[in-house]
């Protein structure tokens, strides 16, 4: 009898991650539909697209899971949910390790008009209505791909099709480090576009310090 032996998805002593779950892309879309349906129907627009909301949400899931995997006591809110939500409100953060709030910050795989890179970003609306958390890792979908893969979709069911085949051809994410509140939210990081966002470049402490900080086992 052929014995088959299965590897966890988190690469080796690191909080990195082989995607190798269509399921878990499949949910990313889905909730990011969810999400941006509801929040066209509360505010009359949407701040995000359904690529860069899946990436958040998959990140997410994905530190989650990692948690989970290493027995480190946590909580966290529920994306399906709405920020206003009871079960979510007055809990700026993703994820929430001992006292200590986390928002993870996601880069997709296709870049912005500025190109590819690997900031850390957060948009000042969000920290000014919801609060800020007191850490804020950077994590990015790998392989980068060419500002050409990026259609003109005629509708939003369009976009959200669009997205999940952008997100089946990510390989791995990679969490790159992460920043205190005070590093990341400074007024010489303030990018002031129509919706003002908060830019730090690397390098950021790294997620080994993170795994010391809170006192988790990488095997």
């Amino acid at each position: 009898m052929k014995i088959v032996t299965m590897y966890p998805k988190r690469m080796r002593q690191s909080f990195n991650w082989k995607v190798e779950e269509p399921e878990l892309l499949v949910y990313a879309v889905n909730i990011a539909d969810l999400w941006l349906d509801r929040e066209l129907k509360e505010k009359g627009y949407i701040t995000a697209d359904h690529l860069n909301k899946a990436c958040g949400i998959l990140s997410e899931e994905i530190m989650h899971s990692m948690l989970c995997e290493l027995s480190v006591p946590h909580v966290r809110t529920v994306p399906l949910l709405s920020k206003e939500h009871p079960v979510n409100a007055g809990k700026p953060y993703d994820i929430k390790i001992e006292d200590s709030t986390i928002d993870i910050k996601a880069i997709a795989p296709l870049p912005p008009p500025s190109g590819h890179h690997c900031n850390l970003n957060a948009k000042k609306g969000e920290i000014d209505k919801y609060g800020k958390c007191d850490f804020y890792i950077c994590s990015k979908c790998y392989p980068e791909l060419p500002a050409e893969e990026r259609p003109k979709p005629e509708n939003r069911k369009v976009s959200k099709k669009w997205a999940l085949e952008i997100l089946r051809k990510v390989e791995r994410v990679q969490f790159l480090g992460y920043a205190t509140a005070s590093e990341l939210i400074k007024e010489k990081n303030l990018v002031r576009t129509k919706k003002p966002f908060y830019s730090l470049h690397p390098p950021f402490h790294s997620m080994d310090e993170f795994a010391k900080r809170f006192n988790i086992h990488l095997t």
